[in-house]
C-alpha cells in the first residue's frame, strides 16, 4: 500500500513538474502527501493525495514568512505573505491520518522544510532592498 501510495505521488508530481518545465531540487514524500522544491523558479508543489485539490503550485514571490507550528493533533508550517492576507498551510503530521511513530520524523522534516523556504523567503527580501 505505501508503495502504490509513493507511486501515484511520483506520478502527480511528475506531471506537474513536466508541463511546467521545472525541476524538483529537493523532493520529500510523507505518507500520503509530497512537498517538492524548484529552486530555480522559486516553487514549491504540494500534493495530498486525500486533499480537495489533487496537488497546489506555491510560488514563493507571494510570501515573506514561514511559521512551523507544533501541536499535540498536527506539525505544519504557515506561509504568510506580507500583512498576512495570504496564508497557506502545509500539514506534515496528522495525528488521525499519520501513525504517531513518525511524528518525530516528521517534526524533523517541516524543521528542514522550514529553513529551506525560511532561507529563500530572506534572500528575496534582501534582493528586492538592493534593487
Amino acid at each position: 500500500r505505501k508503495n502504490t501510495r509513493r507511486r501515484q505521488l511520483f506520478s502527480v508530481l511528475n506531471t506537474v513538474l513536466h508541463n511546467k518545465g521545472w525541476l524538483a531540487d529537493k523532493v520529500e514524500y510523507f505518507e500520503t502527501r509530497a512537498l517538492a522544491f524548484d529552486l530555480a523558479n522559486r516553487k514549491l508543489i504540494y500534493i495530498d493525495r486525500y486533499g480537495v485539490e489533487d496537488f497546489q503550485i506555491i510560488d514563493l514571490e507571494n510570501f515573506s514568512d514561514c511559521f512551523l507550528v507544533q501541536k499535540e493533533l498536527m506539525v505544519k508550517l504557515i506561509l504568510m505573505s506580507d500583512g498576512g492576507a495570504e496564508q497557506i498551510t502545509i500539514p506534515f503530521y496528522i495525528k488521525y491520518m499519520d501513525s504517531p511513530m513518525r511524528k518525530r520524523r516528521l517534526v524533523k522534516s517541516a524543521n528542514e522544510w522550514k529553513e529551506i523556504i525560511s532561507t529563500q523567503l530572506e534572500l528575496h527580501q534582501h534582493s528586492q532592498y538592493a534593487e
